[in-house]
C-alpha cells in the first residue's frame, strides 16, 4: 500500500525529518564530545576534574525558532 499526500503534507514531512535528523546529530556530536572530555578525565594523573565544558555551550532550545 502506498500513500500519496498533498504537497503541504509532503512539506510538512521533509520539514519534520530535517528537524528529527538536526538533533538527532546534535545529541550524537554531545555524546561524542563528552565521551572525549570523560576519557581525558580518566587519563589525568590526580585524577581531578576540570569544568564542564557542556555548560557553557549553547542548549538546545536555543535552537527553537
Amino acid at each position: 500500500m502506498r500513500l500519496i499526500g498533498t504537497t503541504e503534507q509532503e512539506s510538512m514531512i521533509r520539514q519534520t525529518f530535517g528537524s528529527v535528523r538536526f538533533l538527532y546529530n546534535q545529541m550524537l556530536a554531545e555524546r561524542k564530545d563528552k565521551s572525549e572530555y570523560d576519557q581525558a578525565d580518566a587519563e589525568r594523573p590526580n585524577g581531578k576534574r576540570t569544568g564542564c565544558r557542556h555548560c557553557s555551550r549553547r542548549s538546545l532550545t536555543g535552537f527553537a525558532k
